[in-house]
């Protein structure tokens, strides 16, 4: 039984040997096979980096090919354009070496007309010489014409200012064309000559010397008819009826300046006709209407203006005061001073043609008068200066019154108003007078709607009814 147990023993140690032996080898195999593998494998690494190593070579050569066939495609583009310039400048120059070929055509041929003209001319001025002698002396006549032209535009010149001396000259003048007739009848008497015509000069030589005399007394007093009518319009009416004047003169004894003071202006815009037959109210009303709708004088227009500003501020509860109207060229730049209890606006209005601006200056003059009533008046109240016009201002105007402090308003239009101006006063004897003045007539600019009672009225009906009437004037019409 041991021997038994002790040969399994030692058939199990065997086996075990056996075994160990078996895995000893394998072990060796493994290690050996393991060794070839990394043998192998760093040997494939190596082959990997050799080629990656290549690869890099070839790539950056391949970088540099790429790099020097693109800068040959620019150099073959730049020369291309080149090319193309050079072809271009070829073809301006065979245009230009045409265009001269043909200039140089074209010169040598007006170069022969030129000769041909030149030859006609000389062949026309030898033939004509006796013609140029004449055009010489037609010249020389020319030259004396306008030196006679010129001493008539002085003469011209010097007769625009009117005095008994110059219109003496002007009527000696126009005397001398009327009796140029006379000198033509004389020179045919004298060229005809005989004893007949010899006595016929001497008469004709004294009728034109008589005749010149009335003519230039006739165009003296003419002259002077017209420039006194000039000077008083008014004189017109009497023209063709003297008479009037003559009785109006030995009723009531009146010089020339109270005939103009007293006149009634309306017969400017009337005939005579309708100043005759239509009723004294109809006539002045007609008479103001055709005055608004018609032409005017630029004071005309401007004083209009102002009263129409004026009236759209007394709509407002502003007292006005006029002192453009008042004053004239007095006025300081200032047309309306207009107030109420916490404020005086001084306002210049200006009514001008739509093709023209209102320049910084006009607001600096504004804002200097304004200035200027400042420190004369000295006042605690709020001074403001408006400008107001129909057109427009310039944008440095309008800069200029921003920063001034300068109001102003553009494109205000002259609108409708009441233009009549009704007047209380007193006579020499204290008698209460209520008179209305109409736009033209010599008192209204001077008038003052400023006492209590007194007021603007649209119509004539409209001051009549209130109980106004007009100023008695001349009329010199029978």
């Amino acid at each position: 039984m041991l021997i038994e147990n002790l040969y399994f023993l030692y058939s199990i140690i065997i086996l075990l040997l056996v075994v160990l032996l078996f895995l000893r080898n394998r072990n060796i195999e493994i290690t050996n096979a393991k060794n070839k593998l990394t043998q192998e494998y760093n040997k494939n690494i190596d082959e990997k980096n050799k080629k990656i190593t290549e690869y890099s070579s070839i790539n950056t050569n391949n970088n540099k090919i790429i790099s020097n066939l693109e800068q040959i495609i620019k150099n073959k583009e730049n020369l291309e354009n080149q090319l193309n310039q050079i072809e271009n400048e070829c073809e301006n120059l065979s245009k230009q070496n045409d265009l001269y070929k043909n200039s140089i055509t074209d010169k040598d041929s007006k170069l022969n007309e030129l000769n041909i003209i030149n030859n006609q001319q000389l062949d026309w001025i030898n033939q004509h010489s006796e013609q140029t002698n004449q055009l010489e002396e037609t010249l020389n006549e020319k030259i004396k014409l306008e030196n006679i032209l010129k001493e008539k535009d002085d003469l011209y010149l010097k007769l625009q200012e009117i005095n008994d001396v110059n219109l003496k000259k002007i009527a000696i003048l126009y005397a001398d064309y009327i009796t140029l007739q006379f000198d033509i009848t004389d020179k045919y008497y004298r060229q005809t000559y005989s004893k007949i015509n010899e006595q016929n000069v001497i008469k004709v030589r004294d009728l034109k010397k008589i005749t010149k005399e009335y003519v230039e007394k006739y165009k003296l007093l003419l002259y002077k008819y017209e420039y006194l009518l000039s000077l008083f319009p008014e004189l017109e009416i009497y023209t063709d009826n003297i008479t009037s004047l003559v009785d109006y003169n030995n009723e009531i004894k009146r010089n020339l300046s109270e005939v103009r003071e007293e006149f009634d202006n309306s017969l400017f815009y009337l005939s005579k006709e309708e100043y005759i037959k239509m009723s004294e109210v109809d006539r002045n009303q007609l008479a103001l209407d055709r005055y608004v709708a018609g032409r005017k004088t630029n004071w005309q227009i401007g004083r209009d203006y102002e009263m129409y500003i004026g009236y759209v501020y007394e709509k407002q509860g502003y007292e006005v005061e006029y002192i453009g109207i008042e004053r004239s060229l007095n006025d300081l730049g200032r047309d309306l001073i207009v107030r109420e209890s916490s404020t005086i606006k001084i306002i210049q209005c200006k009514y001008w043609s739509q093709d023209k601006l209102i320049r910084e200056k006009h607001i600096a003059q504004l804002y200097g008068t304004t200035i200027q009533f400042l420190l004369s008046n000295k006042t605690k109240i709020n001074v403001v200066p408006v400008l107001i016009t129909n057109i427009r201002l310039s944008d440095t105007a309008k800069l200029f019154a921003d920063y001034l402090q300068v109001e102003y308003i553009e494109n205000m239009a002259l609108g409708e108003y009441p233009r009549i101006k009704c007047n209380t006063n007193k006579d020499e004897l204290g008698v209460e007078t209520r008179i209305y003045h109409l736009p033209f007539d010599q008192q209204y600019d001077r008038t003052k709607i400023s006492r209590k009672g007194d007021l603007y009225a649209l119509t004539v009906k409209e001051a009549i009814d209130k109980g106004f009437r007009r100023a008695k004037r001349f009329y010199g019409l029978k």
